[in-house]
């Protein structure tokens, strides 16, 4: 499950916390929230360390360590924002309404793989 997330992808998440190289969009900040606590840390490090390791298969953001998806998916609208945007919003963008009887044929998403920092997979 860790294809995807590898030691570049932390030394990227490193830099930006140090404040060297910022994550150069918001679909890698995104992508580097892992825990999804709408913060990049070191917490999220641990946890692709654990991934990449092979000590867990899933990341988890609830107290309860229950496996969420290693995937979000958003409308593709959320690419064009600049890495200055809160990572709190991420959520909202994540819900899609569909009307039954409106075309869904121009719905546009974008999938993050949670971890990928850089953007190499």
């Amino acid at each position: 499950m860790a294809r995807g997330v590898d030691v570049a992808d932390i030394v990227a998440m490193r830099n930006h916390i140090l404040g060297r190289t910022r994550l150069p969009d918001y679909v890698s900040m995104i992508a580097s929230d892992a825990n999804r606590d709408a913060s990049i840390d070191v917490a999220d490090i641990v946890a692709m360390r654990n991934l990449i390791l092979g000590r867990r298969s899933f990341f988890s953001k609830n107290p309860s360590d229950a496996p969420e998806s290693l995937w979000r998916f958003f409308k593709s609208a959320t690419s064009g924002l600049g890495v200055s945007e809160s990572l709190s919003l991420a959520a909202g963008r994540e819900k899609v309404a569909l009307i039954p009887s409106a075309s869904q044929n121009d719905i546009v998403l974008i999938a993050v793989k949670l971890g990928d920092s850089n953007a190499d997979w």
